[in-house]
């Protein structure tokens, strides 16, 4: 029993750190989207420093995950995908969107990237800030277990971030 909880715990790290990749790359082209045509390639990032957004420009970020939703549904070897991408920012608690929905409701893989969007949004680097400290993200993610988190997954990320004592999941530059 030993080996086979290990071995899904294994597939469970290769499901972080693979799946919500899609996801960020949604969000990048939908704020993509909003900024100004004519801005010069140079110029977006001090664009984005002082973006202040809209509540209107908010509703469309908050699309994203349904557009990568309606384009992951199209991949037939893979159909199941469309459900991590459209609700990886519902919350356990029911307080996330697009949908609000809440606790099993929540697909599993949805429940698995929302775990992992948020590693990876506390670990990147910003146009804003550095890379959180480890022990910062530890105890966000712990925050959030059983409100934000599946508090399964949430473990699951603070073992990762335990065992990862050089911290080496984190972007680097």
């Amino acid at each position: 029993m030993e080996k086979k909880h290990r071995r899904y715990d294994q597939g469970m790290k290769v499901v972080f750190l693979s799946l919500f990749v899609f996801c960020l790359v949604i969000g990048a082209v939908l704020t993509a989207s909003l900024l100004p045509k004519t801005l010069p390639a140079e110029d977006t990032i001090r664009y984005l420093e002082h973006w202040t957004v809209t509540d209107e420009e908010y509703k469309i970020i908050r699309q994203h995950p349904v557009m990568g939703a309606k384009i992951l549904k199209n991949i037939q070897e893979k159909p199941e995908l469309f459900m991590g991408a459209r609700w990886h920012h519902e919350r356990f608690d029911g307080g996330g969107y697009p949908d609000g929905i809440a606790g099993e409701e929540i697909p599993e893989k949805a429940r698995i990237i929302a775990a992992a969007d948020a590693y990876d949004a506390m670990t990147s680097y910003r146009s804003y800030r550095e890379p959180m400290p480890q022990t910062t993200v530890s105890e966000e993610i712990q925050k959030g277990s059983g409100t934000q988190f599946d508090a399964r997954f949430a473990d699951i990320m603070l073992q990762m971030i335990a065992e990862d004592t050089g911290y080496e999941m984190r972007e680097t530059k």
